[in-house]
């Protein structure tokens, strides 16, 4: 006997909301039922995330980050450490350029300031020694001649034996040689020269004391105040020398050309003249 069919109690279905006049009708869903509108929201902000995955997916694929920027960390690095070493490299080459270049201007003043020293001890060895030549021909036995810087030349005639005359006046010493000295000059220059302060004679024994003039009447010869270029004179003086020696007596004639005063000294013996 066949079974009764099963019965099925009828499905309630809800009441479905009504849209509003001016509201949009919403499409039914999965089961034909109206979609609601947090249902609507929820799927749509479903899709977008699913959306944006695959972008992005997509974007990696086509510019893979993890296998291009990751490797060149270590080659900016190693970039930048050879930046600085060469860097450091060319300071330390521009420092080194710098202390040879100060190096060479330090010698080139201690080569400079040597030179210099030298030359000063040249000049002035060669100065020491122009003044001891002058010195030398300064001194000189009679009848030598001499010339001042500014062109007087002074030259020293032979000694001459005389005898002078006796007067109450004149005070002749006891036992001595009689000697007339003369001392003629002249200007070699081109200018007139002045001889102002010259023409004094110094007339020394032979233990440095000092003899005076014997002069008697027209026996002196004095010299110009000035010689004119070429200009010739004559200083002629008389002295008594002591008989009692025959070591030389000496004879000095002092000239000033500006603040270059120098003498000349003539040396020897009256023997002979006795």
């Amino acid at each position: 006997m066949p079974f009764p069919a099963p019965q099925v109690p009828p499905v309630r279905s809800e009441p479905q909301p009504q849209a509003q006049p001016g509201e949009p009708v919403l499409p039914p869903g999965p089961g034909g039922d109206p979609l609601t509108r947090p249902a609507v929201l929820v799927g749509a902000g479903v899709g977008i995330a699913v959306l944006c995955l695959v972008a992005g997916f997509s974007i990696g694929r086509a510019h893979p980050y993890s296998g291009s920027r990751a490797p060149r960390e270590p080659v900016v690095a190693a970039d930048g450490l050879g930046v600085r070493e060469a860097q450091s490299a060319a300071q330390q080459s521009a420092a080194a350029e710098e202390y040879r270049k100060l190096v060479e201007e330090q010698q080139r003043r201690d080569s400079e300031r040597q030179a210099a020293q030298a030359q000063e001890q040249l000049s002035r060895s060669a100065d020491e020694a122009a003044r001891a030549a002058d010195e030398r021909a300064r001194r000189m036995p009679f009848g030598g001649s001499y010339t001042f810087p500014d062109g007087l030349k002074v030259t020293m005639a032979p000694l001459k034996g005389y005898t002078p005359e006796r007067n109450s006046w004149t005070v002749l010493p006891k036992d001595a040689t009689f000697v007339r000295i003369s001392i003629a000059v002249e200007n070699t220059s081109a200018e007139e020269i002045s001889l102002y302060g010259s023409g004094m004679l110094f007339v020394k024994d032979s233990d440095g004391n000092l003899l005076h003039p014997t002069n008697g009447e027209g026996e002196y010869k004095s010299l110009p105040d000035s010689l004119r270029p070429g200009a010739k004179s004559t200083l002629v003086e008389s002295y008594g020398v002591p008989r009692a020696t025959d070591d030389p007596f000496t004879v000095s004639y002092a000239h000033s050309a500006g603040t270059d005063r120098r003498d000349v000294l003539w040396s020897g013996s009256p023997e002979g003249l006795r």
